[in-house]
C-alpha cells in the first residue's frame, strides 16, 4: 500500500498548516510509502508568477470590458492596475522570492521604489512619507501581493482570497451543490490548480490490480474545500475507482460530519473525523483484510446512518 497526502489551496503561507506532514510521517511509521504535497504553496506560486500574473491580466481585461464599476474611485483603481501591468509582471517573481527568503537583498530594491507597482494596500504601508526603510520591505512586498489579490477578487473571481477560496460557501451551505459548482466553474482553479495535479498524477504509475492507493486530502478550513474537490476529481480521473480517496481535517470533523447531503461520497470514499489517525488505520485494515465497513472507526462512508 502507498499513499498521497495533499493540502489543497489555500491556507496561510507564513504558517503552513502541518497536518499533511504529521499524517505523512504517521503513514511512513506504519510501513506505507507516502508522499506529501503542499498544494497551497504550489498553486499560490503558479498564480503569483510572471506567467501566472500575465494570464490574470489577460483574463481580467476580457472580463472587465463590459463591467460597470460601482463608483468612480473603483474605476480609477482598476485603471491604475491595468496601467501597471508591466510593473506587476516584471517584479512578481522577485517579490515572491524575497518573501520566501530566497533574495533578502531585494529589500533595497523595494525601498528604492523604482519600477515597483503600488495599489491601495501598498500606499497604506508607504504612508504619507511615501517611503520606507529596509526593515519594512516585507510589509510592502506582502501588500503588493494583497493588492493583486484584491484585483483578482474584483476583476475575475469574487471567491478568491490569497489564503482562502470560496470560504463563505461551505460555511453557510446546507448542501454540497454550491461549493461543487464553485469548484467546477473556477477559472483560477481550472487554469492553475488542475494542470498542477494532472502533471503530478500523470507521472504516477498506479495499477489497481497490484497496489492499494490512498489519496488523503485535508481540509482544515472551509476555504480549502473547493480545492479539495478539484484534487479529488483529478485523482479519480487519473487513478480510477481503484484508488481510495479520503477527506479529513478540522472542517470535515465539524461541518461535514453532520451534513445530511450524501453528495460528498460521489467524490470521496471516506470522511476521516477527529485526529484522523484512528480513522486512517481502520480504513487501511478494511482495505487490506476486506473487513466489513461496520468496523471503521470515526469514519464516514456511504451507508452511514
Amino acid at each position: 500500500m502507498r499513499s498521497i497526502v495533499i493540502q489543497p489551496p489555500f491556507v496561510q503561507l507564513n504558517a503552513p498548516y502541518p497536518a499533511i506532514w504529521y499524517l505523512d510521517a504517521f503513514l511512513r511509521s506504519k510501513g506505507i510509502a507516502s508522499t506529501a504535497h503542499d498544494d497551497a504553496i504550489a498553486c499560490f506560486r503558479a498564480i503569483f508568477s510572471k506567467a501566472g500574473i500575465s494570464a490574470v491580466f489577460s483574463q481580467a481585461r476580457i472580463l472587465l470590458a463590459d463591467k460597470k464599476h460601482p463608483d468612480k474611485e473603483t474605476g480609477r483603481r482598476i485603471r491604475a492596475y491595468l496601467e501597471q501591468e508591466k510593473e506587476y509582471t516584471d517584479t512578481i517573481d522577485s517579490i515572491c522570492a524575497f518573501l520566501s527568503g530566497e533574495d533578502p537583498a531585494y529589500a533595497y530594491r523595494l525601498v528604492a521604489g523604482t519600477g515597483i507597482p503600488c495599489g491601495m494596500r501598498s500606499e497604506a504601508v508607504l504612508g504619507d512619507a511615501g517611503g520606507i526603510g529596509p526593515d519594512d520591505a516585507g510589509a510592502l512586498a506582502s501588500a503588493i501581493i494583497s493588492d493583486l489579490g484584491d484585483f483578482i477578487n474584483y476583476a475575475i473571481d469574487p471567491h478568491f482570497g490569497t489564503v482562502r477560496y470560496a470560504e463563505s460557501i461551505p460555511a453557510s451551505a446546507c448542501g454540497f451543490a454550491p461549493i461543487l459548482a464553485s469548484a467546477d466553474t473556477s477559472w483560477l482553479l481550472s487554469t492553475f490548480y488542475r494542470p498542477l495535479l494532472q502533471a503530478r498524477f500523470a507521472s504516477d504509475i498506479f495499477s489497481a490490480a497490484d497496489d492499494l492507493l490512498l489519496v488523503c486530502i485535508t481540509v482544515p478550513f472551509p476555504g480549502c474545500l473547493a480545492g479539495a474537490l478539484v484534487a479529488a476529481q483529478e485523482a479519480r480521473k487519473a487513478f480510477g475507482a481503484g484508488a481510495k480517496i479520503v477527506l479529513g481535517g478540522g472542517y470535515v470533523s465539524t461541518e461535514l460530519r453532520f451534513m445530511e447531503d450524501r453528495a460528498p461520497f460521489d467524490l470521496f470514499d471516506y470522511l476521516a473525523y477527529d485526529g484522523g489517525y484512528a480513522s486512517i488505520l481502520s480504513i487501511i485494515d478494511l482495505l487490506k483484510n476486506n473487513y466489513s465497513p461496520d468496523r471503521l472507526c470515526r469514519t464516514g462512508y456511504l451507508g452511514t446512518d
